[in-house]
């Protein structure tokens, strides 16, 4: 691959710094499992919004309150409602991926996807997959 097919690449902010709070002591660095998301080189810790995971560990260990979660609801439902697509891949080769996490029987909640029940089951979630447009 040349340099000329790949592309530069930015990702939303997910986490900012208030330059008039940090105080350049690294704190959040050190907590940061990415490290390299941010730069300490200049007045203040600067975040690369392509390489951070957004984690929130640099929030946890900023005892300046420097650091805070960039909230893009109202930007993301916005774009929703006007078909902003979400990349530039066509829609077909776009893998839907789900994140399910395990459930116990103390779980009253109606899943998402699945039967109706305090469990979501793999193969009631892979039925109600099927079902879907343009997956499995």
């Amino acid at each position: 691959m040349s340099s000329a097919d790949i592309t530069e690449r930015t990702q939303p902010q997910v986490i900012n710094v208030d330059k008039d709070k940090c105080v350049n002591c690294h704190a959040c660095i050190s907590a940061c499992p990415v490290k390299y998301c941010n730069d300490g080189s200049g007045d203040y810790v600067k975040v690369d919004s392509d390489t951070c995971i957004g984690c929130g560990n640099c929030l946890k260990a900023c005892l300046h309150q420097a650091r805070y979660y960039v909230d893009d609801f109202t930007a993301f439902m916005s774009d929703l409602d006007n078909h902003v697509p979400m990349c530039n891949d066509p829609p077909e080769s776009i893998p839907i991926m789900l994140l399910i996490s395990p459930c116990t029987q103390s779980v009253q909640s109606t899943p998402v996807l699945g039967e109706a029940g305090p469990c979501c089951t793999p193969r009631s979630t892979t039925q109600s997959l099927t079902s879907l447009p343009g997956t499995m």
